[in-house]
Order: structure tokens, then sequence, then C-alpha cells
């Protein structure tokens, strides 16, 4: 056990964070490497008693809403679709996928204004100094968008409460 910490604390708190550290690929597999192992330790955690009933429910829990799960990722799949064709220019589709995610799932209403200019406030005029979606400086893109946002938080916001109310009631089993 104080193996371990020691371990931890030496080779995650102190890793280097200046130009003295190590290339990105290697950072990537130390990260893939440490999430890899954790994940194996919280699977081999299932024979502990206070804990591996936890887990062992956790992980049983999927199995009846896989068609759900699928069903939302091809709905988060088609939305992302829409607003990756209608971002502005400088804005990856890797953003649009992050900030998407953020607005429907997390629903983040910043992140939603940030694709979609649903910022009918201002805020990010009194933040950044300018909107951050500005829709080609074209006023029917976006309305278009605004609207498909709104559309997109309303459906996406029921298809997780379903799924939610599914888990409690046992609907998908």
């Amino acid at each position: 056990g104080g193996s371990l910490v020691f371990v931890y604390y030496q080779q995650v708190i102190h890793y280097p964070i200046r130009e003295d550290r190590a290339p990105p690929l290697s950072q990537v597999l130390v990260t893939l490497i440490i999430l890899v192992r954790c994940f194996g330790l919280l699977s081999r955690m299932r024979v502990v008693p206070k804990v591996g009933p936890i887990i062992v429910a956790f992980v049983n829990s999927y199995r009846p809403m896989q068609g759900m799960a699928i069903f939302i990722g091809l709905v988060f799949l088609s939305l992302a679709s829409c607003f990756i064709i209608m971002r502005d220019e400088g804005k990856t589709p890797f953003f649009v996928i992050v900030y998407l995610y953020e607005a429907l799932i997390l629903s983040h209403w910043n992140a939603a204004g940030i694709l979609s200019g649903v910022d009918w406030a201002g805020e990010q005029k009194l933040d950044y100094g300018q909107e951050m979606f500005n829709g080609h400086d074209n006023p029917l893109l976006k309305h278009w968008t605004q609207a498909v946002m709104i559309v997109s938080s309303t459906v996406f916001s029921i298809n997780l409460i379903s799924l939610i109310i599914g888990i409690y009631t046992k609907f998908y089993e």
C-alpha cells in the first residue's frame, strides 16, 4: 500500500511539466497505461466485500440499456454532423464535437452559445468583446443554428431522462 502511494507521488505528482518533460507520444502512452491499470484495478476490486457488489451492479446495469445507449449515440452523431456543417471558420470538427458534448450531455448553456449563438443576453460580448459564433455573418444561418440547438437540447434531454427513468424502473430489462 505504502509503496503504491510513493510511486504515485513520485511518478504522477512530480511528472515534469516544463521543457524537460517527455515527448508528447510518451505522455500519451503513460496516461494510457495509467488508465488501463486503474480500470484493471477497479475490475479486480469486484471481490472486495464493500466495493465489489457496487462494481458488479454498475457493470451489469449497462447490458439492458445498450439499445438506448446506441440510440443516444446515433442522435448525438446526427446532431454533431449538423453542427460540423454549420460551424464557423477556424473551428475544427473536434472542437464542435467537444462543445456539443458539453452542451447536450452536461447541459452547459455557454457551450451551446459558442456553437450556435444562443447568447441572447450578450454575455459573450461582455466577457470576450465579441460573439463566439457569428454564423458566417448570415442571419438566416445564425437563426437556423440557434433553432437546431434549442431542439437538440430538448430532444437530448428527453432521451437522457428516458434513460434515467428506465434505469430506476427496470424498463429496459
